[in-house]
């Protein structure tokens, strides 16, 4: 019989039907609330996490947490009052005397505008390219602030601002322009607050009358005066705009150099302006075909030496300060523009803010001074009487001063200037680098090794400049080469290139140049770690204010101070901001010793002992002469225990001068330091004797004959090029640092006659008469006091030294 299988059977049942209508309201709500619940608590975390992170950041860079910086902020806001925000305020800059030297009054008065009196296509402008939510934000943009932060995460420091403006506002008045996390929330918390307490319209007021538009102009009143000779209600619409597009970058969108820059970012403020609906198309077109013209400029450049470098060193300062952070070892070329064109930008922003901080700066220079520094350097070159296109001398000159006591500039003359002369801004002595020649050597040569164990009485080898160049390049070592004998000092008394090839290429390039860079030379350029550099051979070159710097170090025993003129910077409420730099050492003290024994020889017995500086001065002085390729420039170089003297001569467009370093340098030299120590006591310097065994009798006239035929034998050396080897002195044997016959007897003729009447000249009558006056004024400001490690006798400069250096003044001109 057969079993029945039972299948299971399935029941299909049907899907229920869909519900009609809404589920509960009451299940909705709840996930939507468990939703939010996750985003909230997301979004605590995260601002939990960020916070953590930014006190971290805050605690390690400037020793603060959050709360701190609100709290600062907080206080500003609630100091703050409208006259904060007129900046009519100028900085003005005296002498050592309380003499004004220069009040940064502008362009125009500073006029205001009040928030009805500014155009609305200004305001429209601003807003459109600057900060599209300000009337709704809270005086700062959390996106901007995100995308600042970013930039830090990215690149390691502050390379975007995202500031609206109100944070730029009040980072104008309140804050500095460094570039850091702490400045930046510091300015968001101070825009919040500054917020909360004025409206936004009269915080567009004090904007657009902060802003700067330039060329030290503030306000869109002054603005719109200068450069349309119009008031801003006469403004158009491409004139507003044109206006609007400046304080983004006031140095670069300059009206007066840069026109056609500022019309292209007016073009994006007009596009800007279209795209949020604040113009028409009609009036877009009609303002980005408009044709800009600039009236013409009223004002001048600042043309007096003393105020231009009073100027460049508290702007010098004020950066640092700031935050700026200044680089003098050069990675590469393109590393260099990068700086340069960083510190070009914030040199000039730094600038604009002295015509509205209202500082209070004090120098240690002196206008009575000054002017008797020029009128001896002016006589000195007065046989040179060419003059070019614009009036100026052909041939120029430029000095530095520096106190080794205080390590402070006291005298700076930047040029040749006369009756004559056209309006001039450039200071030459801080401004136009030439190449040092010779002058280097005790630089980057010869304390380096005396350093490293050589003396006065090493022996090197003169060998061919051109064959070492060669060898090196080809790989090969120098150190093998033949040549004649003589010891270091002889070298350097007699300036002989061969030998300082030699020794530096024992030292190396790398431990000489790396001497300037810490006495902060600002053009040492990669190209310039070669042979050539022992020569003065470099890329760009030297300034007298770095050379005097760099003298005045070995003046120190090789402790060096960064050299200024600034004894007080005071802000508006009358706080102290300055503070004299650090020293720091270089060179050890026993090397500067030496160093300085060698350098007096070198003007007792070497290629300077045509200035016959004993008949002048029973004071200890040491120094060394500098000449180029082609003598398109000349140097001299040197010190007493007093102060450091750097004089270079040359033409503005390199060219030969027929000069060399024993020459108008020297000469210039021994009058300006022969002026310096009127009622000095006579000094000396310490552990820095003269080498022994060497004739007192050398003829600098001798080599310079000898190299005069050379010269004539190697016409085709070009030199101050850009190959920094071509730049040196290629010859070998000699140097250019040799004196004309005619000036080595003039000299010692006009010397040894004392007050003489071949004093006399009818050429200096001028500066006879000048000097006479002048020197009873400027006779009680000079600095006094000794210098350090320095010896004085309790005697005065003896009579005779007397007589000549008071003569000095009245023989400018002669010793030719």
């Amino acid at each position: 019989m057969r079993r029945k299988t039972h299948r299971k059977q399935y029941v299909h049942r049907k899907r229920p039907p869909k519900r009609k209508g809404k589920l509960p309201m009451s299940r909705i709500q709840n996930g939507h609330l468990r939703r939010l619940s996750y985003v909230a608590f997301v979004v605590v975390i995260v601002i939990v996490l960020f916070f953590a992170a930014a006190n971290a950041v805050t605690l390690k860079i400037d020793g603060k947490f959050l709360p701190s910086y609100a709290s600062e902020a907080a206080e500003i806001a609630a100091k703050s009052k409208e006259s904060d925000f007129v900046l009519s305020n100028p900085s003005k800059i005296y002498d050592s005397t309380g003499k004004l030297l220069y009040s940064f009054k502008g362009d125009t008065g500073g006029s205001y505008a009040d928030y009805d009196e500014i155009p609305k296509d200004v305001v429209n402008a601003f807003i459109a390219i600057e900060d599209k939510t300000f009337w709704k934000n809270n005086g700062f943009s959390l996106r901007g602030t995100l995308r600042a932060l970013v930039s830090v995460i990215k690149n390691g420091s502050m390379t975007q601002g995202g500031s609206t403006i109100t944070q730029q506002l009040v980072r104008t008045i309140y804050l500095t322009r460094e570039k850091s996390i702490g400045r930046k929330i510091k300015e968001i918390f101070l825009a919040r607050d500054i917020t909360k307490k004025y409206s936004k319209k009269k915080i567009m007021e004090y904007y657009v009358n902060s802003c700067c538009f330039s060329n030290n102009i503030y306000g869109i009143t002054d603005a719109a005066s200068v450069y349309f000779n119009k008031k801003p209600n006469q403004l158009t619409l491409g004139q507003a705009t044109y206006l609007t597009a400046i304080p983004n970058r006031p140095a670069l969108y300059n009206p007066y150099k840069n026109s056609q820059g500022i019309i292209n970012r007016r073009n994006r403020i007009l596009s800007a302006m279209l795209d949020d609906k604040l113009i028409t198309k009609a009036q877009y077109t009609q303002a980005t075909n408009e044709k800009i013209t600039i009236a013409k400029r009223k004002t001048a450049e600042i043309s007096d030496y003393a105020t231009t470098y009073a100027i460049h060193s508290t702007i010098l300062y004020l950066m640092k300060k700031d935050g700026f952070k200044f680089q003098y070892k050069r990675a590469s070329t393109n590393a260099y523009n990068a700086y340069k064109k960083k510190y070009n930008s914030e040199y000039a922003a730094m600038k604009e803010t002295l015509y509205t901080k209202g500082y209070t700066i004090k120098t240690t220079l002196n206008s009575a001074r000054q002017k008797q520094l020029q009128i001896l350097m002016n006589g000195q070159l007065a046989r040179y009487s060419t003059r070019i296109s614009n009036g100026s001398f052909k041939l120029q000159g430029a000095l530095t001063v520096i106190d080794n006591k205080t390590h402070k500039v006291v005298g700076i003359i930047g040029g040749r200037q006369d009756s004559n002369t056209s309006s001039y801004s450039l200071n030459r002595a801080y401004q136009s680098p030439r190449q040092p020649g010779s002058a280097i050597k005790p630089l980057v040569v010869y304390t380096p090794a005396l350093e490293q164990g050589k003396t006065a009485y090493s022996t090197l080898r003169n060998i061919d400049v051109q064959t070492a160049y060669d060898r090196k390049k080809s790989g090969y070592s120098i150190q093998n080469m033949g040549g004649s004998s003589m010891s270091l000092a002889q070298a350097v008394f007699k300036s002989v290139n061969g030998c300082a090839i030699y020794l530096y290429d024992q030292v190396t390039p790398t431990v000489g140049l790396n001497k300037l860079v810490k006495m902060r030379f600002n053009t040492v350029m990669p190209s310039d770690y070669g042979l050539a550099s022992a020569l003065g051979g470099f890329t760009t070159g030297a300034t007298t204010y770095e050379m005097a710097n760099a003298y005045s170090t070995l003046a120190n025993y090789g402790s060096y101070t960064q050299a200024d003129c600034l004894t007080s910077i005071k802000d508006k409420d009358e706080k102290e901001i300055y503070k004299a730099p650090a020293s720091e050492r270089v060179y050890s003290e026993s090397a500067s010793q030496k160093m300085t024994g060698i350098l007096r020889g070198v003007i007792t017995k070497g290629t300077a002992s045509s200035m016959n500086w004993s008949a002048y001065s029973s004071t200890d002085a040491a120094g060394k002469t500098g000449t180029t390729n082609s003598n398109k420039d000349a140097w001299f170089c040197g010190y007493t225990p007093y102060y450091s003297i750097s004089v270079w001569c040359g033409n503005d467009d390199p060219e030969d001068t027929s000069l060399y370093g024993g020459m108008a340098p020297v000469q210039i030299w021994r009058s300006i330091q022969s002026y310096m120590l009127r009622g000095k006591e006579t000094a000396h310097f310490e552990n820095a004797s003269i080498p022994s065994g060497y004739s007192s009798s050398y003829s600098s006239s001798s080599y310079y004959r000898r190299r005069k035929t050379q010269n004539s034998n190697n016409s085709t050396t070009t030199g101050n090029t850009n190959n920094a080897e071509n730049n040196a002195n290629t010859n070998g044997n000699t140097n250019t640092d040799q004196n004309t016959s005619q000036n080595s007897s003039n000299t010692n003729s006009q010397s040894s006659a004392g007050n003489s009447s071949t004093a006399n000249s009818s050429n200096n009558t001028q500066s006879t008469n000048n000097s006479a006056t002048t020197n009873k004024q400027t006779q009680s400001s000079a600095a006094s006091g000794t210098t350090n490690k320095s010896t004085t006798s309790k005697s005065s400069t003896s009579s005779s030294a007397s007589q000549a250096a008071s003569s000095n003044a009245n023989a400018a001109g002669n010793a030719q």
